[in-house]
């Protein structure tokens, strides 16, 4: 067999090892039904997946009796901090196992453009990016909230009132 394999568009799609073992690779552009109906040994994700992603997955993994692991920031994909993450770590989902580490682990990195890297972050993007510490509701609270100047004494709503909302995302 020939060592790889590509898709019509010439992206690599598969290793093919000497002892007939395929190794696949898949990418989070590609819809999630992409992954249905395949059965695996392993599933890596190199960064969050969505959790239709995980699910397809997961149930590929059945007939082999398989494993997954997430390598990954976790900047965005909420619901696995809830469904994962906490049930891992409390011992509720006694097959789930939780890691952290930071880029002072990793041995093989430039460690001048680590250090650029790091005195670039906000405080905020530190907890994610260095400490790996999910901030799932972060920027939702507003941190110039001054309760001297924004806090008003309570009174009644009525129809002659007219009540706006709305959501500003910075994009």
């Amino acid at each position: 067999k020939k060592p790889f394999s590509y898709n019509n568009q010439g992206m690599l799609t598969s290793v093919n090892w000497y002892n007939g073992s395929i190794t696949k690779i898949g990418s989070y552009d590609q819809v999630e039904r992409k992954s249905e109906g395949s059965n695996w040994h392993y599933v890596g994700f190199d960064e969050p997946p969505s959790r239709d992603l995980y699910i397809a997955n997961l149930r590929g993994l059945v007939d082999f009796g398989g494993v997954m692991w997430f390598t990954m920031t976790p900047l965005s994909e909420a619901w696995i901090y809830d469904e994962l993450w906490m049930p891992g770590m409390v011992g509720d989902k006694p097959y789930v196992a939780c890691f952290r580490g930071t880029g002072d682990d990793n041995p093989h990195k430039d460690q001048e453009g680590y250090q650029i890297f790091l005195s670039e972050l906000t405080e905020q993007e530190k907890e994610i990016r260095y400490h790996g510490r999910f901030t799932k509701l972060a920027g939702l609270v507003y941190d110039t909230l001054d309760l001297e100047l924004s806090l008003i004494d309570p009174f009644d709503l009525d129809a002659s009132w007219s009540i706006y909302g709305g959501i500003v995302t910075g994009k």
